[in-house]
């Protein structure tokens, strides 16, 4: 049975076992925005993951999910259990996930039209539009990559895109080993913020910076320097101030409980996962914040002061920059 990439694969293996996208996200603890970008290959699957879906799912081969080869489903006697016969009684499963990524199992069978297509496919945009994108002249060399014309990309090409998607892999762009996206902790651009494209509603998931949620994009902005993540407003609370839609450049203040300056715009992570933006202020004593809001003058009798026990938040994100711009 032959699927072209591991996320392809586990695409496979839901549809095959009957389950769907959200109750595979509930399964495995994570949002539906992150198993919606594994299963349209706009984020990879990496050893800590396989890990812990193999353990959760323990029919599945992790032999076939990571190299294509065998069956997808483990049986008494299947390639897997074979193999492990022969490895060291010390070597665990993350040991020999990570020997089967290597090059001895990972032939890459894809050409650079087939990658460059993808990565048009990842960011929504065509030929000529990328061009635009990257300052290129020109959008006739990438025309020429999709034909299959030109066989590989010059430096000049991939300082570009590098430049304008730092989240690019271009390793596997011009060679198709590894992933299409980079890890968040090799993003190469040091100013480059994470872009989470989710509603500040979203719960406080969106913000852990790791495998398990990775954001959607990176944004190399001066206006977001310094930001711990980039978020999307939404609603009318805050309306005199934030559109809805607006980007938000967010920091942490990991000492929020020492010290917070009153009076300041922050974003609010709650316990129980609500994701707040209000001005904060004294409260009515010392285990609580007052939360207000700034909407438009015509719905200020909708959005009343609210008291929040401090118990109830999780984290607080300073508000360091507002951006209509993305």
């Amino acid at each position: 049975m032959t699927v072209s990439t591991k996320n392809d694969r586990l695409k496979f293996f839901l549809k095959d076992r009957g389950i769907r996208p959200l109750d595979f996200a509930k399964s495995i603890g994570s949002s539906q925005q992150y198993v919606s970008a594994l299963l349209t290959n706009k984020s990879s699957l990496g050893v800590k993951f396989i890990e812990k879906l193999t353990l959760l799912y323990p029919e599945l081969s992790d032999y076939w999910l990571i190299t294509g080869k065998g069956e997808m489903l483990n049986e008494t006697k299947n390639i897997m259990q074979s193999n492990k016969t022969k490895e060291s009684p010390k070597e665990d499963k993350k040991t020999t996930i990570k020997k089967m990524q290597n090059s001895n199992y990972n032939i890459n069978e894809s050409t650079l039209a087939e990658r460059f297509q993808k990565l048009l496919n990842y960011l929504g945009l065509n030929s000529r539009k990328l061009a635009m994108e990257v300052g290129d002249d020109s959008s006739a060399k990438y025309s020429y990559v999709l034909s299959g014309k030109t066989k590989s990309l010059n430096s000049d090409t991939l300082n570009k895109i590098s430049k304008r998607y730092p989240q690019i892999n271009l390793h596997w762009l011009n060679t198709g080993n590894e992933e299409i996206l980079l890890s968040t902790n090799n993003v190469k651009t040091k100013n480059a913020v994470p872009y989470y494209d989710v509603d500040f509603k979203g719960g406080y998931e969106v913000f852990d910076n790791n495998e398990s949620t990775p954001p959607n994009n990176f944004i190399s902005h001066p206006d977001f320097n310094g930001c711990t993540a980039v978020v999307r407003h939404s609603g009318k609370s805050m309306g005199e101030i934030i559109d809805s839609g607006d980007k938000l450049g967010l920091l942490e203040v990991p000492t929020w409980v020492e010290f917070l300056a009153m009076g300041e715009i922050y974003g609010i992570i709650t316990t129980g996962g609500q994701a707040l933006v209000k001005v904060i202020i004294e409260g009515k004593d010392d285990d609580h914040f007052k939360l207000i809001s700034k909407p438009k003058k015509e719905l200020i009798e909708n959005y009343p002061p609210q008291q929040i026990h401090k118990k109830h938040i999780l984290k607080i994100y300073q508000l360091r920059a507002l951006s209509h711009k993305f």
